[in-house]
């Protein structure tokens, strides 16, 4: 239960193809969620993806 502080509820985006997404909601654990938000943007979409769209030069490994 979120309430327990156990995990928390963050969303994510998932790329159908080219033109399409969907979102889907995901519990991550406490102890994971420093991870979960340095990966993921406030929208739930992969920071990586952001950078690759974006003419970014450098991709991040997660």
């Amino acid at each position: 239960m979120p309430w327990l502080q156990l995990y928390h509820i963050r969303p994510e985006v998932i790329s159908v193809d080219a033109s399409a997404a969907t979102h889907k909601l995901v519990k991550v654990p406490t102890e994971a969620l420093t991870m979960w938000d340095s990966t993921y943007d406030t929208s739930g979409r992969l920071i990586a993806d952001r950078s690759e769209k974006d003419g970014g030069v450098e991709q991040l490994r997660v």
